[in-house]
């Protein structure tokens, strides 16, 4: 490593280590109609911990999951490792319960392909589901594949999917806000997109930042608020 690449390295430690988190550099429809949520997190522990941002907040995160009768936890109920698990509430009384994995078995992967009928290459991928509890029937699940990769060009790297086959697609968020393109080091974030619109974007530094477009449906903006809660988990627990 040269010693330029040392001083940017440093330098965009300090940008992204400051109090403030930096605003992505989402979509220009992301600007819309949005609230700007920052993230708080109870307890800063592997164990226990709460995710809070705005009036959305999580019930206490637990390392495995409960007993539950959906197709994708009796898939993966008794294989899964790295699971997580919590209930999601919202400011208009919606709740849902979140059920994740990190980092997939080579048959983990098996199960997936023929559950979710994606195609999966990465071991290192984030899946889950978000099962809302006024209904049951309308779960949505989600997969984000190589989340942290700073490398690859292709920004493209997941899906959220519900069982009547409506699609949000997942983005990474490579750029900030007023920073050089030498910044560029990682992935900061992610960037959700249904029918061309951005309607959310999760910042993954510090602390976590949230923006949650506003004129979406409740049972949306659930769903959005559980994965954002579950990366921002996966972040601190990993």
């Amino acid at each position: 490593m040269n010693i330029l690449t040392i001083i940017f390295v440093f330098t965009s430690t300090l940008v992204i280590s400051s109090c403030k988190s930096p605003d992505l550099a989402v979509s220009g429809n992301a600007k819309e109609n949005r609230s700007d949520l920052k993230a708080t997190k109870k307890q800063h522990f592997r164990f226990n911990q709460v995710i809070r941002f705005g009036d959305y907040y999580s019930s206490k995160v637990k390392r495995s999951w409960p007993k539950h009768s959906s197709e994708f936890a009796l898939k993966f109920q008794k294989k899964a490792e790295q699971k997580l698990s919590f209930t999601q509430y919202t400011p208009f009384g919606k709740t849902a319960a979140v059920m994740a994995i990190n980092h997939l078995s080579n048959r983990e992967i098996k199960i997936f392909k023929d559950l979710f009928s994606y195609s999966l290459l990465h071991q290192n991928t984030f899946i889950g589901t978000v099962i809302p509890t006024n209904d049951e029937s309308k779960n949505w699940n989600f997969v984000i594949h190589d989340p942290e990769s700073g490398s690859s060009n292709d920004l493209k790297c997941g899906m959220i999917k519900d069982n009547s086959d409506n699609i949000i697609m997942i983005n990474r968020v490579k750029k900030l806000k007023g920073q050089s393109n030498w910044v560029l080091l990682d992935n900061f974030g992610f960037e959700f997109i249904m029918n061309g619109w951005t309607v959310c974007a999760v910042s993954t530094i510090n602390n976590g930042r949230i923006w949650l477009k506003d004129d979406i449906e409740e049972d949306l903006k659930l769903v959005l608020a559980s994965i954002s809660t579950a990366l921002l988990v996966r972040q601190s627990l990993y």
